[in-house]
């Protein structure tokens, strides 16, 4: 691998030489005047530039192809427009005003357009915006998005939850490629950081068609940040502390963009220790530890864009124990039983630009190392006493010790847009899995898994309407060896979607979205192949050999207002699944007491939705309040609820930009509020959470040019509060009280 990229490195660094291409614009208000520092990016470069106080910019080194430009500034509405760079070389950009903040370009559906152009509801998050209370938590920053939850096991472990679904009903989508992790596991978190990551698009609902078969429940779809403008180096040093577990965080960044070249370098560590209640004691082995380092490498030719990545992220976590729960005192040295994981990913993608269509094709490798420690040596089964006593005393080895390796294609073909309005997207993809035992014990066998799939979307636009429909056939086959108790096993698993949806302008500021939907799943090798014992969550879990493929239908209707000061919208959903696959507790335990649980299917519906409201006053200037309120709720089609259902919430955030000029200042302030309703509708074993209120509170400044700072208060009121999908709540373990955050950056070069 090391030669193999020294080599890339080599080839790359002798296209240096080659002719340099220029691209001159202007942006300019529609009253004529120039535009200055606005902010130009380019969508498929990966990279951007400013304006001169004059809105003039200069592209260098690109393709002479059609690409997409993204043009924003503070008080205008964004720009999104292609050019052909083969046939223009200059040209003018107006921008129109607006009370609202900038727009970003969608990337998780690649034609191209604005958020609000397209026909699925996606939402996008700037990472800035949505972590300044939850820095050391990327799974906790996400809950910010309205229908987005999280499972937590403590504050080291967690998992998204997009209206109601998680785990292998969730894609998540990272440096192009998606992201595998052994993500069955209630307890085994999302496996990467923030760190390089600039903003994440959330698609809820099905959306199999472009991201694979198991995208039931939604995709987090996570851009990696830019890179630097043309001839420029820069980077970043940054610290944060929360007071609430001592958790301190470094990170650095480092980025260049030399010629045809472009390189990110980003790097991080975080230490943190037990977190503190309201009522002032500690969670006993709440504690964690993450590393983290991430690598982009970029080259534009003439008729070709190529980027290398590489991540990897390391995962030290507690687990706390039901019979020693709370201490009055802090600790910070990790504690077993712990869970210790390693996730490096590996990616390159490639770009040609074939007259007005481009093929984009990415290759990836991953790998998932998953290591739980018990705490001890415990005598196993047929194991004589004498074989006991020589183990004790021994450094502890991994009880649950898996390796998980997974190879991914992506092969995309993006059709030019013709004059009747239509444009294209087809594709393949496809992966194939192992999956090794390496510790004393083993929940499921060795195995492996190959999915291919073939799809193809249409996109039509005209007037006042928009089109999108699509289909995609998948198969899946799954394998396990034969090994101790587990029966070799051979499966294939076959599925078919479909999507379409209309989108219609009903006015100047109004619209309405429909969206009809499938999805497909087949069962993974837990849910099939599971016998065991699994400590990280005291369960003795069976699998089940019968289990069919989910399929489900989902409809989405979203309507939109935005008038001058006021943006309103309503998204409800209705999704029916077919052979929905849960976990049911059986009327027995091993001789050790821990209880049996076996993988069931039923037919089930998830029905729910999301109302947000943003009103900017035209008095105040630098207000934004935003408000959204979501719910979600869960039944089998027998009539009984689902578990783990998250419960109902409304949150508000009132936002108010600071203006100055001085050195050191205060660029904003904001205040959220968020209220959980009681969730009541429970399934079998599960308990009421009772409803809470949560009220946070931060504000951002600047020090001169390089310095950006941050304070920041979560749980301001100390609440006592209970979350319904935390792996704690049957032992009515709290979340974290009061927390003071304080971070620091300085910003160096560019």
């Amino acid at each position: 691998m090391k030669n193999s990229i020294l080599l890339l490195v080599g080839f790359l660094a002798i296209q240096l030489g080659y002719t340099q291409n220029n691209f001159k614009g202007q942006v300019i208000a529609t009253n004529g005047e120039p535009v200055p520092l606005a902010q130009i990016y380019f969508t498929e470069l990966e990279t951007g530039t400013y304006a001169d106080t004059n809105g003039y910019f200069v592209i260098e080194h690109y393709p002479e192809k059609v690409i997409t430009l993204q043009i924003s500034s503070l008080g205008f509405e964004t720009l999104t427009e292609s050019v052909d760079l083969s046939q223009v070389k200059t040209k003018t950009f107006t921008l129109e005003e607006s009370h609202y903040d900038i727009e970003e370009v969608v990337l998780s559906i690649p034609i191209g357009r604005l958020k609000s152009d397209h026909i699925v509801q996606i939402e996008a998050k700037k990472l800035n915006d949505i972590s300044a209370t939850s820095p050391n938590s990327l799974t906790n920053s996400l809950t910010q998005v309205a229908g987005v939850e999280s499972s937590n096991t403590g504050q080291g472990i967690g998992k998204p939850v997009i209206r109601g679904l998680s785990g292998n009903r969730i894609v998540v989508y990272t440096q192009g490629m998606r992201l595998e992790n052994q993500q069955w596991g209630d307890e085994h978190g999302l496996g990467m950081t923030s760190t390089g990551i600039s903003s994440v698009e959330v698609i809820k609902g099905p959306a199999s068609l472009l991201y694979g078969a198991d995208a039931m429940g939604g995709v987090l779809y996570f851009v990696d940040e830019k890179y630097i403008e043309h001839g420029k180096t820069g980077g970043f040093v940054q610290n944060s502390f929360d007071f609430n577990n001592q958790g301190a965080r470094s990170d650095f960044g480092f980025q260049t963009h030399q010629n045809k070249l472009k390189l990110n370098v980003f790097g991080g560590y975080l230490n943190a220790g037990d977190y503190q209640l309201a009522n002032k004691d500690y969670l006993i082995n709440s504690r964690f530890n993450q590393a983290n380092a991430k690598m982009a490498l970029g080259y534009n030719h003439k008729n070709w864009i190529a980027n290398l990545r590489y991540s990897i992220v390391n995962n030290q976590a507690g687990i706390s124990r039901e019979d020693s729960l709370y201490s009055e005192t802090f600790e910070r040295p990790l504690l077993e039983p712990m869970q210790n994981t390693t996730q490096q990913m590996l990616s390159y993608e490639q770009t040609w630009f074939v007259k007005d269509a481009r093929l984009n094709m990415v290759l990836g490798y991953s790998n998932n190392s998953r290591k739980e420690f018990e705490g001890e040596h415990e005598e196993h089964e047929g194991e004589t006493e004498e074989e006991h006593a020589a183990h004790e005393g021994e450094e502890e080895e991994p009880s649950l010790n898996m390796a998980l390796d997974s190879y991914t294609y992506q092969l995309k073909w993006h059709s030019k847009k013709m004059d009747n309005g239509w444009n294209f997207i087809s594709g393949l993809q496809g992966m194939y899995q192992t999956n090794q035992n390496l510790g004393e014990e083993a929940l499921i066998p060795n195995g492996q898994v190959l999915d291919n799939g073939v799809y193809g979307v249409g996109f039509w636009g005209k007037d006042l309407w928009r089109l999108q429909v699509g289909g995609r056939v998948d198969v899946r086959n799954v394998t396990s060896d034969m090994m101790d108790h587990f029966a070799a096993y051979q499966n294939q698993f076959q599925g078919y979607n479909y999507g379409l949806g209309v989108k219609r302008m009903l006015n100047e500021k109004s619209s309405l979205r429909f969206n009809l939907s499938s999805g497909f799943r087949a069962p993974n090798s837990t849910e099939l192949l599971a016998e065991g014992e699994h400590h990280g969550t005291n369960q003795y879990i069976q699998g089940n050999t019968n289990l069919v493929s989910e399929k489900g239908n989902q409809l989405d209707l979203n309507y939109e207002f935005e008038g001058e000061h006021f943006k309103f919208s309503v998204n409800p959903f209705f999704n029916q699944i077919n052979d929905f696959i849960y976990l049911d507790l059986e009327d027995t335990t091993t001789d050790e007491g821990i209880p049996v649980l076996s993988y069931q299917q039923q037919n089930a519906i998830l029905y729910g939705g999301e109302v947000g409201i943003h009103y900017h006053p035209h008095q105040i200037h630098g207000l934004h309040i935003e408000a959204n309120y979501s719910a979600v709720y869960g039944k089998t089609t027998e009539g009984e609820w689902l578990a783990r259902i998250p419960s109902n919430r409304f949150q508000t955030t009132l936002k108010m930009e600071l203006p100055g000029t001085s050195n050191l200042r205060w660029t904003n302030a904001f205040v959220n509020y968020r209220y959980k309703f009681a969730q009541k509708n429970l399934a079998t074993n599960e308990l009421t959470t009772p409803d809470y209120h949560v009220l946070s509170a931060g504000v951002d400044g600047k020090a001169g040019k390089h310095w950006v700072f941050n304070v920041a208060v979560n749980n301001l009121l100390n609440a006592n509060y209970m979350n319904h999908l935390s792996r704690y709540r049957p032992w009515q373990v709290s979340e974290p009280g009061r927390s003071l955050v304080l971070t620091v950056k300085y910003n160096f070069g560019k």
